[in-house]
């Protein structure tokens, strides 16, 4: 704990050094920010975003960091007054629209949340978070054949984004269909086989199905291919361990 402690310290001061001399940096400012989010420091965050603000008053970077350090202190009621009010200062900001929507879903209206990341995909076709993000929603309004026609359709749209392949891999999980979930895990490793979810979630289905041999075949392939990956070196734990293996 001592070392993750003087590691963050030294990269507060380092990032603290750099911003004296490129004040403006957008990846500057955002790392100085998410430092203090990791600490939790809620105050230090409003402030350091706030400042961000005042360095870079017309950047939606600067702003949405205001409106998620002001969520984090408590200050829902302003936050959401600054980000209604980016709504419409910013109507071309990828970054603002995806905030509002996401508000929605954060409140837990999904109705509103569908509509919003709808409204985003047809102002924004380019960014994949609408609908990665909107096949959610609909899921959680109950709408699961929109959802997977939205991801499937997605998927023609962002060959290379593989989070798509893994949102429609766990949306059959969430119907507990799991052959299928099997057979998209399977697609996914074929697409992206440098990504070890793909191995992570065909291993825990494979589990779920009692075809634990195989389940540890997929796994130890997974750990050849990322040694040293602590993702894959948990599932791997968790394996022994339901195979009751010390």
């Amino acid at each position: 704990m001592k070392f993750k402690v003087s590691v963050a310290a030294w990269s507060d001061r380092y990032v603290e050094s750099l911003l004296e001399q490129h004040p403006a940096s957008l990846v500057l400012n955002r790392q100085y920010i998410t430092n203090a989010a990791d600490r939790q420091d809620w105050p230090e965050m409003l402030r350091r975003a706030e400042q961000f603000r005042a360095r870079r008053p017309h950047s939606a970077a600067a702003q949405i960091a205001c409106v998620i350090a002001l969520r984090h202190s408590g200050r829902e009621a302003e936050a959401t007054k600054l980000l209604r009010r980016l709504v419409w200062r910013l109507p071309r900001s990828i970054e603002v629209q995806l905030e509002w929507a996401r508000d929605a879903g954060r409140r837990q209206d999904w109705a509103e949340a569908t509509h919003r990341f709808a409204k985003l995909r047809r102002r924004f076709p380019q960014a994949a978070e609408g609908y990665i993000e909107g096949s959610r929603a609909l899921l959680r309004t109950g709408h699961d054949g929109a959802a997977e026609t939205l991801l499937e359709h997605s998927k023609g749209c962002f060959p290379k984004v593989h989070y798509i392949w893994q949102e429609a891999a766990q949306l059959v999980e969430s119907q507990g269909d799991g052959e299928k979930a099997l057979a998209r895990w399977a697609e996914m490793r074929e697409r992206f086989p440098n990504t070890p979810e793909g191995y992570i979630g065909g291993a825990t289905w494979l589990m779920r199905l009692g075809r634990r041999e195989e389940a540890a075949e997929l796994i130890a392939q997974a750990r050849d291919f990322f040694p040293g990956n602590a993702t894959i070196l948990a599932a791997v734990a968790t394996l022994n361990a339901q195979s009751g293996e010390s």
